[in-house]
């Protein structure tokens, strides 16, 4: 979850003339010129690309690409999901998608921050997010500080 935002950051940041080619797979994909990708355009550009998916393969790629959960793919999702790791572990890019994550900008990212920047929904109260925040932090500290710092915010990032 902490990966897939920093991506989603980071092709907001990404120069476009770095990302034409995606660009271009993108504006080919996007049938209605709607800037989303529906299910079904989804579909036809893979069948189109001489792809064979079982319908259920389409909609798990949709799903994980879809880090908004609106049920499309926007331009910026779909450039995350695409655009290679010589673009995205760069470190300007990387401190940068840090920095957001960061809020109070003390250096480390706390449970408290990454609720608060990725908005964590649960079905449960307060506490429930603050846990799930949480788990968040402890599956990329490594220190055990529970806090996330730059490095280890890159180590997390070339997983």
């Amino acid at each position: 979850m902490l990966k897939k935002a920093a991506l989603t950051i980071i092709a907001g940041l990404i120069d476009d003339e770095q990302i034409k080619p995606l660009s271009d797979v993108f504006t080919l994909l996007d049938h209605n010129k709607d800037g989303m990708l529906s299910l079904s355009e989804l579909s036809h550009g893979l069948e189109k690309a001489g792809l064979e998916h079982a319908p259920e393969d389409v909609e798990q790629l949709m799903e994980a690409t879809d880090s908004d959960g609106s049920g499309n793919i926007d331009y910026t999702e779909f450039i995350a999901a695409t655009m290679g790791s010589n673009l995205y572990l760069l470190e300007p890019y990387c401190r940068a998608a840090f920095r957001i994550f960061d809020r109070n900008c003390d250096g480390k990212i706390s449970a408290e921050e990454l609720n608060s920047v990725l908005k964590i929904k649960s079905n449960g109260d307060d506490n429930d997010k603050q846990q799930t925040a949480a788990s968040l932090v402890q599956q990329v500290d490594l220190n055990g500080d529970n806090q996330i710092d730059f490095t280890e915010f890159m180590k997390m990032m070339r997983r």
